[in-house]
């Protein structure tokens, strides 16, 4: 586990996968309704440092994921925070560098189902942060779960590993995992 700014810098610098979006702080495109989001959190914030250690890679890619909710000039993304719960944010601050070391976002290859994904995942605003990371708990949510929970109330069923973290008594579905499963899956570009 490495923390410094110089390894976050490194792990951007790593994901130029061709099948993904992303730029250090801001991704290189504007998201369309669907889409996922993904975003590197600040080497200095706690929770980034919290979700880096547990990454199931060598090195940490991602420690965050939304959902893009609309598109256009003004595109939103909904995602769930601790302090905030599962709430709506504009890209250009989801993106901002005072938020993002880097991003990404993954596109569903059927349009018509990343819109009915992004309703689904905008059918959940409101629900409190699952500071338990428990998903068995539908009431309350984290950003993966709220991914691939809205994913499943359109009929696409995933079956990403999670893996365990002490402390808390379920598996938990970390970014990394969603993000590299996704990929190879190929029904994301």
């Amino acid at each position: 586990m490495m923390t410094s700014r110089r390894t976050f810098a490194l792990a951007a610098l790593a994901l130029a996968l061709p099948s993904a979006s992303w730029a250090g702080g801001e991704s290189a495109r504007q998201p369309q309704p669907g889409d996922l989001a993904f975003r590197l959190g600040l080497p200095g914030d706690w929770i980034t440092r919290a979700i880096v250690a547990h990454s199931p890679l060598r090195e940490a890619r991602w420690t965050h994921v939304g959902v893009a909710v609309s598109g256009g000039a003004n595109p939103l993304i909904v995602h769930a925070m601790p302090d905030l719960g599962v709430h709506v944010e504009p890209w250009i601050d989801f993106t901002s560098p005072r938020q993002a070391a880097a991003t990404a976002l993954l596109s569903m290859q059927d349009a018509r189902l990343a819109r009915r994904f992004a309703l689904a995942a905008a059918s959940h605003l409101g629900k409190r942060f699952d500071h338990r990371l428990a998903w068995s708990d539908d009431d309350r949510m984290y950003c993966t779960e709220l991914a691939v929970k809205s994913l499943a109330a359109v009929g696409v069923e995933l079956e990403v590993p999670k893996i365990r973290v002490p402390f808390y008594r379920e598996p938990v579905l970390h970014p990394d995992s969603l993000f590299e499963y996704l990929v190879a899956s190929g029904l994301w570009a």
